[in-house]
Formats: C-alpha cells, sequence, structure tokens
C-alpha cells in the first residue's frame, strides 16, 4: 500500500501529514481484507491487475494497488469512497446514483468545446490561405510557403471541426455510437494523426 504521489513526489511535504497518511492506512488495512478484495477484482475479466484507490470521507487519497498491466496496457483505476462525515450511506448512494447522469453532460460539454476550437482553427486557417494566397503577387511569391503549410493546417482542423460536429451530435442524440467508435483501436489513432497534424 502507497500513499498516493502527483509527478514522482508524495501530495504531502510535511512530517505531520505523513503521520497522518500512514494513520489513514493502517485504518484501511484493518477495516478491509485487502488480499480478498484483489483476488475478487481479479477475477473479473478485464480487471485483472487494475489499480485500487481508496478516498476517505475527508477526500484524503491512499492508493491501495498500483495498476499491473497483466491484461491491458492502458491503465485502470477502481475507485473505493467512503461516504462524507456529514452524509449517511443511503444518502451517499443516492448521491452516487444522481451523479452518474451527469457523465453524459460533461462529455456532450466537451464535445462541443472541442468542436469550437477545432472549427475555430480551421476558420483561422482558410483565413490565413485567403490572406496569404492575396499576398503572394505582392510579396513576389514569398508568401506561398505560408499558403503551402496553412493548406495542410487548415484542412486537418476543418477535418477536426467534422468530426467534432458529428461527435457533437452523437452525443446529444446516440451516445452509444460514440462509445462505439472511441472503442475502435483505429478511430483512436486516426484521431491521434488529425490531432499531431494540428
Amino acid at each position: 500500500m502507497t500513499i498516493a504521489m502527483a509527478n514522482g513526489r508524495p501530495t504531502f511535504n510535511s512530517s505531520t501529514r505523513a503521520f497522518f497518511d500512514e494513520q489513514l492506512s493502517q485504518r484501511i488495512q484493518s477495516q478491509l481484507d485487502t488480499k480478498t478484495l484483489f483476488d475478487n477484482i481479479d477475477a473479473i475479466s478485464g480487471l485483472t491487475g487494475a489499480g485500487v484507490v481508496y478516498i476517505d470521507g475527508q477526500f484524503n487519497i491512499v492508493e491501495l494497488r498500483p495498476f499491473e498491466p497483466v491484461c491491458r496496457i492502458d491503465p485502470v483505476k477502481i475507485v473505493l469512497r467512503e461516504p462524507p462525515k456529514a452524509m449517511n450511506q443511503a444518502a451517499f448512494a443516492s448521491h452516487l446514483r444522481g451523479s452518474q447522469g451527469n457523465i453524459r453532460e460533461s462529455k456532450l460539454v466537451s464535445e462541443v468545446a472541442g468542436t469550437i476550437l477545432s472549427c475555430g482553427a480551421a476558420f483561422i486557417g482558410w483565413t490565413v490561405i485567403l490572406g496569404s494566397g492575396a499576398a503572394i503577387p505582392l510579396t513576389g511569391g514569398t508568401s506561398s510557403v505560408v499558403t503551402y503549410l496553412a493548406v495542410g493546417a487548415a484542412s486537418a482542423s476543418a477535418l477536426q471541426c467534422a468530426n467534432g460536429g458529428i461527435r457533437t451530435f452523437n452525443e446529444y442524440s446516440k451516445p452509444q455510437f460514440n462509445d462505439l467508435l472511441d472503442s475502435n483501436e483505429w478511430y483512436r489513432q486516426r484521431q491521434g494523426h488529425l490531432i499531431l497534424s494540428l
């Protein structure tokens, strides 16, 4: 069991914090049978080697087990969360069930923001192309280099803009289609290539 790290360094700076985190780790170990917990998690297909994180009622974070790339390369974390002190278990369970609906809302906001950024970049790119294209006769052809480079950037931005528009529509009307796209390796790789070309 280890204390949560940020950028390879412990998230605390004082010996008091280190003592508190050690006390929290000992309390968790005394309350949980971590070996049985880890065995049960590893028995679930696709979760073998998943990292396990515990968040107590005061939002202190302890990593019970780091991710081990046994069955997958992408890290998987399971978060165990204790209810806040001011909330009973039933109210906390209701709160967690209610917050699950917000996941789609935040994905929609993310898709809209991405679409706005990529469409804005496409607009700027095509504006640069028009401006530098018009300047070619005035600069004796030297602005043609800028035009050539801007065509690549504007084209990639336009493709990303179209993709963002489709993803935003899907997230609003049929979000399971975005989940299907995101589960395909070829789609994730193409997205990476478009982002790199920007």
